[in-house]
């Protein structure tokens, strides 16, 4: 694709000032304001938005100096195009400022224009991509969302009017309750997409087919009863009134009167069904939708709020949770500090925009690895924790949660870097670093191999990377030996999909390792693998249950996953298969298969097999629960388990297997 010039990409910005419904839309060479040359300008209300655009990167940050110190002269409104006097720009009173340039900017840059006075838009690479996709979705309904952004429309003394309840709230001012025209709640509702580029934004892009399904609901008649949460920001404090008609049991009615902006309205919950009526040709007079309205509100309470409702109530997008996490919970352990680790990865030469989240792009590009997948990887492998594999202390871990951070990022990164030249070395191992290294299920396993690394070297050594590439050229004799036709590493990603299929790489590659190491006789100390022996067994028996439990199950009622299991279970189930494919029962854990097998309902079916192979109900379910205990702790690689436990374990264990081994070879 030819390199886009600077006066190409001028049109195109005076292009999308049009697209997006700007009046008076100009700009050029010849095109001046107050005397100064002007790239592009569109006027809308009134406020002109004047732009300053560049092909040059580097230029962004002189430009945004340039254009506030130009404020004064364009406040004059002179406009002329080739000398010719144009009276139309006269009726605007006020200026937006923007630099646009067709580079990434990173958020510090933009923070600051924005935060700067008078105010400057860095209409960047990712800003452009988000309003192009934003206006396939959702068509003109777009325009009332860039213009919100803006600022446009919030001088006005419009208002709108809605019948309403009010209810008092111990947690928020008040809480309204009413319906309303989509039509008049499309120009006056904004959302916080993540997408459009602002850190403390939490919402997702709107889904293209889901939109197209709510359009078609809604043109055979039908409404919708569950209402669509928003917020009234606290921006809106002072222009808010209720006129209390009456009250009954301390519930008020009246009128709810809100400015009419085209940002009055924050969505929380239920974007996609207001911006299904954007699909539709004719919205009905009869067309209404049932609104709960929390007041003086802020950005941060919005997003508390949306992560409640999205984590306990319905499933939401991973990857926009994950992305969430790193600002509504930075400290947690268990999501925050991942989430901010991924991010920082992403900084890092090896993975530099490698590493999908919502807010680093409009939508996921071909080959990213998704943020939820690298931050399970990374929780997975227990880089993050106080120890590694077989409680050996981690040499990356710091108290200091900000210092951890840049710790494991930069072990991860100095990896990677050590994977990336040696196997870039030969074609066949190069292709398996990009295909699997660089893969949401490859990560999951290098990174459990690097904390099997690390759990036997010395990190403090000033040989460090000089070991690391032992055990890489190592590897990648193993890969060369084993992974030399392409259909090779398409099935080892594919067998890698489940939990089961993860671990089961990680144990391949390690013992590849480790073999190499005892025929070179090398002085390497051997990589820990994850599970041996009886621990396969159990894996094994797992596999085998769920084939079981399906076989008799499904004769009873071929949707038995959702009538015979414990509540709840088959939407844990959905939402665990999202980037797996697998039929859902072969995500079943052993603890799962255990549970439904004793369910009131379901025991009567297996009674017989249970008493031939273990005597009595009571007793199955007590050597039950310590194969699942047993289960969890490989799990957990057997962190926290006492040596009385382990006895047990070794000791009962291999019984309770060749049990289960009947028990499922019983006819």
């Amino acid at each position: 694709m030819e390199e886009e010039n600077s006066q190409q990409f001028e049109q195109r910005v005076r292009d999308f000032l049009n697209n997006y419904g700007f009046e008076n839309v100009g700009g050029g060479p010849k095109f001046r304001i107050g005397g100064i040359q002007v790239d592009a300008c569109g006027g809308k209300d009134e406020f002109l938005v004047i732009i300053d655009a560049t092909t040059t990167k580097s230029n962004v940050t002189r430009k945004i100096t340039e254009m506030r110190g130009k404020l004064t002269k364009f406040k004059t409104f002179e406009v002329e195009n080739d000398g010719v006097e144009l009276p139309q720009y006269r009726k605007y009173k006020e200026i937006l400022l923007a630099v646009a340039t067709n580079s990434l900017i990173n958020s510090e840059t933009q923070n600051s224009a924005r935060e700067g006075n008078p105010k400057v838009y860095i209409w960047d690479k990712h800003f452009f991509d988000y309003y192009n996709e934003l206006k396939k979705l959702i068509k003109n309904f777009a325009n009332f969302q860039l213009l919100g952004e803006l600022g446009i429309g919030t001088n006005t003394s419009d208002t709108i009017t809605f019948p309403a309840t009010r209810i008092p709230s111990q947690t928020y001012s008040n809480i309204y309750s009413f319906v309303a025209s989509p039509r008049d709640l499309l120009e006056v509702c904004y959302v916080a997409r993540r997408e459009s580029g602002d850190e403390k934004y939490y919402q997702r892009l709107v889904n293209a087919g889901k939109l197209n399904k709510i359009a078609a609901y809604i043109g055979q008649g039908k409404t919708f009863a569950n209402n669509i949460i928003v917020a009234l920001p606290k921006e809106l404090a002072g222009q808010i009134s209720f006129k209390k008609e009456f009250e009954l049991k301390k519930i008020e009615f009246g009128e709810l009167t809100i400015p009419k902006t085209y940002r009055s309205l924050w969505i929380i919950d239920g974007q996609h069904r207001l911006y299904g009526y954007s699909r539709v040709k004719n919205i009905s007079e009869r067309d209404l939708l049932q609104v709960t309205a929390i007041e003086n509100i802020t950005i941060e309470e919005q997003r508390e709020l949306f992560i409640k409702i999205n984590r306990e109530q319905s499933p939401v997008q991973m990857d926009l949770l994950w992305d969430l996490y790193s600002t509504a919970e930075p400290n947690n352990e268990k999501t925050g500090v991942l989430s901010r680790l991924a991010k920082h990865l992403d900084t890092l030469p090896q993975f530099q925009g490698k590493i999908y989240y919502p807010l680093s792009t409009s939508k996921k590009l071909r080959g990213q690895i998704s943020i939820s997948k690298i931050c399970n990887a990374i929780d997975d492998s227990r880089l993050t924790k106080g120890t590694v594999k077989n409680n050996v202390p981690n040499p990356l871990y710091d108290n200091d949660v900000d210092k951890k951070i840049k710790k494991v990022a930069k072990g991860i990164n100095e990896f990677y870097e050590v994977l990336d030249n040696i196997f870039g070395s030969n074609p066949v191992s190069s292709e398996f670093y990009n295909k699997v290294c660089l893969n949401s299920a490859g990560v999951h396993i290098m990174l459990n191999l690097y904390s099997g690394i690390l759990s036997v070297v010395d990190r403090s050594s000033e040989q460090i990377r000089e070991i690391y590439e032992q055990y890489v050229r190592l590897l990648q004799e193993y890969v060369l030996e084993n992974f030399q036709e392409r259909k090779q590493i398409a099935e080892f990603l594919r067998s890698s999909n489940s939990k089961e299929g993860k671990r089961d790489k990680i144990d391949l590659l390690t013992e590849g390792i480790n073999l190499k190491i005892g025929a070179k006789g090398l002085n390497l100390p051997r990589i820990p693998v994850s599970r041996r022996g009886e621990e396969n067994r159990v894996i094994s028996i797992e596999k085998n249950l769920r084939a079981y439990l399906d076989s008799v199950l499904s004769k009873v009622d071929p949707d038995w996953l959702k009538t015979r299991t414990p509540p709840d279970l088959y939407n844990r189930l959905r939402e665990r298969s999202k980037g797996e494919d697998l039929p859902l029962r072969e995500l079943l854990t052993l603890g799962e298969c255990i549970d439904i097998i004793l369910r009131n309902d379901n025991v009567k079916l297996f009674e017989e097999r249970i008493k031939s192979t273990f005597y009595s109900i009571e007793l199955f379910k007590e050597e039950m629960n310590l194969l699942k205990e047993y289960r969890n702790s490989v799990d957990a690689h057997d962190r926290m388990i006492t040596k009385d436990k382990e006895n047990i374990f070794l000791t009962r264990v291999p019984n309770i297997i060749e049990s289960m081994n009947r028990f499922l070879k019983y006819s």
